[in-house]
């Protein structure tokens, strides 16, 4: 498959820091596939997502060094735009791409598509796209600073992921979650997955565990771990100061011996 994502020795460094929050990073994502970038609090994922929106390159608290491709093009650096919409991100607060500027979410829908300038033919296909794949018909007509934190955050996910991106961004996005809605999320992304690239990053590895197939473990900007899910899984244990685990690994210490295609099968019927 194509690549979607190059990135290439990515370092990041922001004015005033003692140390860069990021340290030549190197992954590269294909349409289908899924990245999980894993960490602590302070560990760069925020800011690798950050770099790959197009959301660092022009701001002159943060120097970058390195290369961000998208779709094997020009390096992202020489834009001075975002990336989106072929990039979209839900940031950690839902609420910094919910706009407020309209009463309703349906209206917030409509929005984003008018800011991708996806055709005006095409906008009500694309609403009725996103209602059947997340559960918000209910909250259309609702004002967005009604809505709970769980509903924000579907909504949130349905306005990034509306316009269709090519790659999708997750900022922690399990964190005012349910476990209902937990399943609703990673529902969605792995009905989506043949059709985009998704990087999910987070603390935890429940999601990421049944979405991604590549994982990157981050401690304070540098590369702890990279590589398969699979591979991931024989280390479990030795990333349980970095990643909260939670029942993974009492699964891995009943059954570390797995192999791939046996751990894969786990993972399925989990899903």
């Amino acid at each position: 498959m194509a690549r979607v994502l190059t990135v290439d020795r990515l370092s990041v460094h922001y004015a005033g820091a003692h140390s860069p929050a990021l340290m030549r990073m190197s992954v590269h994502v294909a349409r289908g596939e899924g990245l999980a970038v894993l960490g602590p609090a302070g560990a760069g994922k925020t800011t690798f997502l950050h770099a790959v929106a197009g959301l660092l390159h022009a701001q002159e608290h943060a120097e970058l060094g390195g290369d961000i491709r998208l779709d094997e093009g020009e390096p992202l650096s020489r834009s001075t735009l975002t990336a989106f919409p072929t990039v979209a991100m839900l940031p950690q607060d839902p609420r910094h791409i919910v706009s407020g500027f309209v009463p309703t979410v349906e209206e917030e829908i409509g929005l984003t598509l008018r800011q991708a300038m996806v055709p005006p033919g095409d906008r009500e296909a694309a609403k009725r796209s996103i209602l059947g794949q997340l559960p918000i018909s209910h909250l259309m007509s609702r004002h967005p600073a009604t809505l709970s934190g769980g509903e924000m955050q579907t909504v949130a996910l349905a306005i990034a992921a509306v316009a269709t991106p090519k790659l999708l961004l997750l900022d922690e996005p399990t964190t005012a979650l349910d476990q209902r809605r937990l399943d609703d999320l990673t529902r969605f992304l792995l009905r989506r997955r043949p059709d985009l690239a998704v990087i999910l990053a987070d603390a935890t590895l429940h999601a990421p565990a049944l979405v991604c197939d590549q994982v990157v473990v981050l401690d304070q900007g540098s590369i702890a771990f990279s590589g398969s899910r699979e591979s991931f899984w024989q280390r479990l244990p030795e990333f349980q100061d970095l990643v909260t685990l939670g029942p993974w690994l009492d699964l891995w210490h009943r059954h570390s011996d797995l192999d791939a295609e046996t751990f894969r099968s786990v993972l399925e019927r989990t899903c």
